[in-house]
């Protein structure tokens, strides 16, 4: 999950120049429904669809929320470098601060994994590590960390 995550962002700041010059705005709060549309589609082509085809079974059931959005059935995990601060964060979206998407926006969830009603945290990208939280599929609640997908 963890290399997913790094090709998605990746490809996120590979675009950053072509943006630039469509100015089309790729940084919060600028950004907007054009730079939404096109970070949802990498994230549902490069993210989604590997879970989808690296899953045990032919084709599995995911339901991740679209990229941006609140926590959904299926969502991926996030634990900082140096592990878990207490709770487990759920991926919301990639932010800027020092470098092109350096930070990660996470949902803090309690212990029965439903977000806290606080507002969302950020946390460096680098060293972070990532597991998708699969509970719609037919075996229910697994966490996984590695998928066999040709990248």
């Amino acid at each position: 999950m963890t290399e997913l995550m790094e090709v998605f962002r990746e490809a996120l700041i590979a675009l950053i120049p072509a943006l630039e010059r469509a100015r089309i705005a790729w940084r919060s709060p600028e950004a907007y429904d054009d730079w939404d549309a096109i970070a949802e589609t990498l994230f549902e082509q490069i993210v989604v669809n590997s879970i989808r085809h690296g899953l045990a079974e032919d084709y599995q059931e995911v339901r991740l929320n679209r990229w941006g959005l609140k926590i959904g059935l299926d969502w991926i995990e996030v634990v900082p470098q140096g592990g878990a601060a207490g709770h487990r964060l759920a991926v919301v979206a990639f932010e800027t601060r020092q470098a092109p998407f350096d930070m990660i926006l996470a949902e803090v969830l309690d212990e029965t994994d439903v977000p806290l009603q606080e507002d969302a945290v950020e946390i460096p990208f680098e060293g972070a590590r990532f597991y998708f939280h699969w509970r719609s599929g037919r075996e229910g609640g697994q966490v996984i960390e590695d998928l066999v997908v040709q990248l």
